[in-house]
């Protein structure tokens, strides 16, 4: 009995404190709620720009995923038009964001993961908590994982140089390959008309692997069969084996490149395949993790 009450006063204090913090957090941000329930609409009849951004990533999409590796609502470009507040006739331009080294939290198919199942099960060890940004800092030195002839341990050299780390859980995200085959497929089915790719700058890191080449997938075989898509469901994607295509790498640092031009020969025509195989325009680079650090194409 005592215990019960004990728990009861403890629970009753967590509430008191939560709806505390529920008010400031009303009083902070109130001053930007708009009432008027068209006011997007009258902000573009005024010539102003309205910009939506997306969270999380199509794959995770609850109709167009896998499930029950999905998000719970949808992350396609299209969403932004059923809770946006504007007409979809309004629509002028969608641009897709694709980190160059793919990453994934949590369960789920994962095509072109570094390791494959074994690094989905180390990844999500005690879901995640085995093994967090600073446990694999103690135990792998990036520079022995990068000569590594096993891709499990080279995907853990990748997210550990590209601090692919849950914010605030810091569990680690599984990290995979440029997969072009993905990117074609989220770009048709978004009606994506530019693409900006993040974090080419870690695209250097693989000269220092054993290969010495990046790797690139440009292909997916499902039971025997060539694919151009991704499958609709996790049990398939399981089953899908990658193609995967080398190219060179470089060893410049272009963390400072500001121009288009001025970045590696092999870089550009990197670019430009992924360019010619998603079947979308590139519209920009990201070669750092700063602001400023984009690199729009002329």
């Amino acid at each position: 009995m005592l215990k019960t009450v004990e728990f009861l006063k403890l629970t009753k204090e967590r509430i008191t404190d939560t709806l505390h913090e529920i008010r400031i957090a009303i009083r902070d941000i109130q001053p930007y709620i708009e009432r008027h329930t068209l006011y997007l609409v009258d902000q573009t009849h005024k010539g102003n720009n309205v910009l939506f951004e997306g969270a999380q990533s199509y794959g995770l999409d609850l109709g167009h995923g896998t499930p029950p590796f999905t998000t719970s609502s949808s992350t396609q470009a299209g969403a932004a038009f059923v809770g946006g507040d504007l007409p979809p006739r309004m629509l002028r331009n969608t641009n897709g964001v694709t980190k160059i080294i793919k990453s994934r939290v949590g369960h789920g198919p994962f095509i072109s993961e570094f390791g494959g199942k074994r690094s989905e099960d180390h990844s999500m060890d005690n879901y995640g908590q085995k093994h967090t940004q600073n446990v694999e800092a103690a135990l792998f030195d990036t520079e022995e994982l990068l000569k590594s002839d096993d891709p499990f341990y080279v995907g853990i050299a990748l997210r550990m140089i590209g601090g692919e780390y849950g914010v605030s859980t810091g569990r680690p995200r599984r990290i995979g390959m440029p997969d072009t085959v993905q990117m074609r497929h989220a770009a048709l089915a978004n009606g994506v008309d530019e693409l900006f790719i993040t974090k080419c700058d870690l695209l250097r890191d693989f000269a220092r692997t054993r290969i010495g080449k990046i790797p690139l997938v440009v292909g997916y075989e499902l039971d025997g069969k060539k694919i151009d898509y991704v499958p609709a469901t996790a049990e398939e994607m399981y089953r899908v084996k990658a193609e995967i295509a080398y190219r060179p790498a470089f060893t410049d640092d272009i963390s400072g490149v500001r121009h288009w031009e001025d970045l590696p020969k092999a870089l550009q025509n990197f670019v430009y395949e992924i360019e010619d195989r998603s079947d979308t325009n590139v519209a920009g680079i990201g070669n750092g993790p700063g602001h400023y650090q984009i690199i729009i194409r002329d």
